[in-house]
């Protein structure tokens, strides 16, 4: 009896470690750093810069991830406004925006109406949780979840 609940143990720990293997080797792994995001130029498809990044829009980190842009916020708080888009100086340029997340870093793509890379950007990305292990203590409950930053203004 022993050796055959040892035996069911074994070939549980082996099929689990098959299918963690078939996930991590199968998953893609997009390149979503500063020397891409220079690769990206303005009238590319978005198949082109999928094929520079490796990977369609989303998110490839660990866990919930979102795009830290408050740096714009305080780049305006320190510099003061630009001129609105619907300003005369400055026409209004419809975009649709497509998010890259990898783990500490994000691409933000905006695409014009015809589907041409209108401009590109990169900035810090927010993660609930740092590691494997992290994630495995906060669901655990051992670990309080880590705080989302907030921008507080006066």
């Amino acid at each position: 009896m022993r050796r055959r609940t040892l035996i069911c143990a074994a070939g549980f720990a082996a099929i689990a470690a098959a299918v963690f293997a078939g996930y991590w080797f199968t998953r893609p792994h997009p390149r979503i750093d500063g020397a891409t995001l220079w690769q990206i130029q303005p009238g590319m498809t978005e198949q082109q810069v999928i094929d520079i990044i490796g990977a369609p829009p989303g998110n490839y980190g660990l866990g919930h991830g979102e795009m830290e842009t408050w740096t714009e916020l305080m780049k305006i708080l320190i510099e003061g406004p630009k001129p609105r888009p619907w300003s005369e100086e400055q026409p209004v340029r419809l975009t649709i925006v497509k998010d890259w997340l990898g783990p500490d870093q994000g691409i933000r793509v905006h695409f014009d109406l015809e589907g041409k890379v209108a401009s590109a950007e990169i900035h810090a990305v927010w993660r609930e949780y740092e590691s494997h292990y992290d994630m495995l203590l906060v669901w655990c409950r051992l670990r309080d979840r880590k705080p989302r930053p907030v921008f507080v203004s006066n």
